[in-house]
């Protein structure tokens, strides 16, 4: 019984982490901190570059509600939310260092790569 309940939290732990952490935008001037709560996953503004004419700040959630998909190992059903924009996103981890963040919102959509950050 003891073993199956580390086997559990030790998955339970692997799967919060997976995508937790700092990562650094495709345009290099934001840094989001993706953190694990509930059954799902959000991103906090937590530096910004001087050079950006973002109409973002520190401390906004950015991302909402982003969903594991553990038959297909990516993440699903998020949403962007930035000023009064939203925009639909999924996730898949290319290598522990680097996030392709799929946008999109009616006929247009892009993709990116995030890389990962230390603190």
């Amino acid at each position: 019984m003891n073993a199956l309940l580390f086997v559990y939290l030790s998955l339970a732990t692997c799967v919060k982490a997976d995508i937790v952490g700092v990562w650094l935008t495709a345009n290099e001037e934001v840094k989001i901190e993706i953190y694990h709560e509930n059954s799902d996953f959000f991103g906090k503004v937590i530096w910004i570059s001087k050079e950006s004419d973002t109409n973002i700040r520190i401390g906004d959630i950015v991302l909402n509600n982003l969903k594991r998909n553990t038959e297909e190992n990516n993440y699903i059903d998020g949403v962007f939310v930035y000023g009064d924009k939203k925009v639909n996103c999924s996730f898949d981890k290319l290598s522990e260092r680097e996030l392709q963040v799929k946008m999109k919102k009616g006929i247009w959509s892009n993709s990116v790569i995030w890389t990962k950050v230390e603190n």
